[in-house]
């Protein structure tokens, strides 16, 4: 809020004939926040009344970027943590499947290559779910496929 009422004297000559009988009329308005002005000085003082509005506008936008602002990088790092902490259940996840898929697959002791050595005894296997070969079984005994 502009802290002075504007008292606006449409009357040149009878502004300067009443300053010039009480000079100190302007200072004591002027103490008790009251801006005496003509015609002369109206429009300078609205254009700085309208620049203070104007500086006030955008002082107040400034806080709210710096807030929003702050408030975003808040979420980044938040998000950030979050996403790190999927990375490493990721990471922790693959781990796990490649150790249950050596088990599974590969080498002589893995789930399948015995369930196929059992196939191989002569054990009818399902049609719906049929094996799959082992890497050992890819390859004949020389090494070569």
């Amino acid at each position: 809020a502009v802290d002075f009422v504007i008292m606006f004297v449409p009357n040149e000559g009878a502004l300067q004939l009443a300053l010039a009988k009480e000079p100190k009329l302007w200072g004591e308005a002027f103490d008790k926040q009251v801006f005496i002005t003509s015609q002369q000085n109206l429009l300078a003082v609205l254009k700085m009344i309208q620049m203070s509005w104007r500086q006030f506008h955008q002082t107040e936008n400034q806080k709210r970027v710096f807030a929003l602002a702050e408030e975003l990088l808040k979420r980044v790092g938040d998000f950030i943590k979050r996403f790190d902490k999927v990375g490493t259940a990721i990471e922790n996840l693959k781990g796990s499947y490649d150790e249950a898929y050596k088990k599974a697959y590969t080498g002589r002791q893995s789930v399948v290559q015995k369930a196929n050595e059992i196939k191989e005894l002569g054990v009818k296997e399902s049609s719906l779910s049929p094996l799959k070969e082992t890497e050992n079984q890819l390859f004949n005994d020389d090494g070569k496929e």
